[in-house]
């Protein structure tokens, strides 16, 4: 069985980046346009493509540090800003699907789809978290 999607995605995903590293070595529009198209393609392909955006932004952060003579060290608070800051926004959705009770973020982890879950009231869940931290001593 041949992965197409895997293909495609790896063309356009290959493509966009050639097409910005040849922006940054030109500096012409033509080369921002067709990264772009290929990111729109990849993203078209599949969802795995929005890896790309991170990466080249990467990319463009150390660019710019090595520009301005910054110190390795501001680089890595950049990268460290850059994944905390994505880590907390990424983060919101388990947690407010713990608290509501909706099995949706968890039925699309684990592909489960057959078999709907149970929902939980929220206020179950915010009970049994305020008697946990009342029996810690915390609340």
């Amino acid at each position: 069985q041949l992965d197409i999607v895997g293909s495609f995605l790896t063309c356009f995903y290959t493509f966009s980046l050639f097409f910005y590293l040849k922006f940054l070595d030109n500096n012409k529009l033509k080369y921002i346009v067709l990264s772009g198209i290929a990111a729109g393609f990849s993203l078209l392909t599949n969802y795995g493509a929005a890896l790309l955006f991170p990466t080249i932004f990467l990319h463009y952060m150390y660019n710019l540090c090595k520009q301005h003579d910054f110190t390795y060290s501001t680089f890595l608070r950049i990268c460290f800003i850059f994944v905390s800051s994505a880590t907390i926004i990424f983060a919101i959705f388990p947690v407010w699907s713990f608290f509501v009770g909706s099995p949706t973020f968890i039925n699309s982890v684990t592909h489960n789809y057959s078999k709907p879950q149970s929902s939980k009231k929220f206020y179950n869940n915010f009970k049994t978290i305020c008697h946990l931290l009342i029996k810690k001593r915390l609340l």
